[in-house]
């Protein structure tokens, strides 16, 4: 049993490198395990390291297998089985198999953990099934199963991916606003979703999220700000740019001396000069405060 287990213990660092030798030998013991009357037959912790062996080797069709072998052995699951058969999913990154494994759950009577409906999202995220990865969010949150942070990370990132705004806003909300959730965004919560709002031309939705990291005592990377600024070049929002570099500059960032907010500010300023300082737009922008330094001073040119 403890060889099977020490089979099963492949890092996830060793994807790509040939897996296949420590699976061999893990199915090998395992079988001798069950076909020799002399050594004690395999208990489910011995049919869970073998299928969590399968499930490092990628290999999710010998993971079902040796479930099935399982139930001719009169060997009763556990949640532990049932995690690892969803991780073997996850790996192969096909959404094909979790409709199996919640039905072979619900045969036996064990509620999905949060470990387990982590591994389906993470599963939906790798096979880009964002609308997936949200229901799975939702029926955890539905059954009392809390998510963790990473999980809702994972859910943001799988509609980061697929450019789908309208879910990301929705996700985000559910991580920010649901009360019955005891849990706060991390850095790295923010940071996906603001770059996901500004990659997807959604400058203002970026900066909320920006102001709402800095209220919660994030001190954001100047990175951050950079793509916001982008984002409202590249709809033809230039006002708001410098508006957003200006606040930067009360706040100590030295934006000037980041080659990207310095050239995204020279291109802003040209624009802005061309159509006016005071000029209200039909999108809605506001007149910017005159900056108290003159493009040469704030440039260094």
């Amino acid at each position: 049993g403890a060889c099977v287990t020490a089979c099963s213990q492949i890092k996830q660092s060793d994807e790509g490198k040939d897996l296949n030798g420590p699976l061999k030998k893990a199915i090998r013991l395992f079988n001798v395990m069950r076909k020799d009357e002399s050594i004690l037959s395999p208990d489910v912790l011995v049919y869970n390291a073998a299928i969590r062996a399968c499930a490092e080797a990628h290999d999710f069709k010998r993971a079902v297998k040796l479930y099935d072998a399982m139930e001719l052995d009169g060997v009763s699951p556990n949640a532990f089985t049932f995690g690892a058969l969803m991780t073997a999913c996850e790996r192969v990154g096909k959404t094909d198999g979790l409709n199996k494994v919640f039905s072979l759950m619900k045969q036996v009577a064990i509620s999905p953990t949060n470990v387990i409906y982590g591994a389906a999202i993470s599963c939906c995220r790798k096979a880009g099934d964002e609308e997936r990865a949200l229901l799975l969010l939702r029926k955890m949150v539905q059954e009392k199963v809390r998510p963790n942070v990473a999980t809702f990370n994972t859910v943001l990132m799988a509609q980061a991916e697929t450019r789908n705004k309208e879910n990301l806003a929705r996700v985000y909300k559910l991580m920010t606003s649901d009360d019955s959730l005891p849990i706060e965004p991390n850095r790295q919560s923010y940071a996906i979703t603001i770059r996901a709002f500004a990659d997807m031309k959604q400058p203002k939705e970026a900066e909320t999220v920006l102001r709402h990291m800095r209220s919660k005592g994030f001190v954001p990377d100047v990175d951050l700000y950079t793509v916001i600024v982008s984002a409202y070049e590249r709809t033809g929002q230039p006002l708001q740019a410098l508006r957003l570099m200006e606040s930067m500059n009360s706040e100590g960032y030295a934006f000037y001396e980041d080659k990207v907010l310095n050239a995204a500010f020279k291109r802003a300023l040209k624009m802005a000069n061309m159509v006016g300082r005071r000029l209200s737009t039909d999108d809605g922008e506001k007149p910017l405060s005159t900056l108290d330094a003159d493009e040469s001073d704030i440039t260094g040119d």
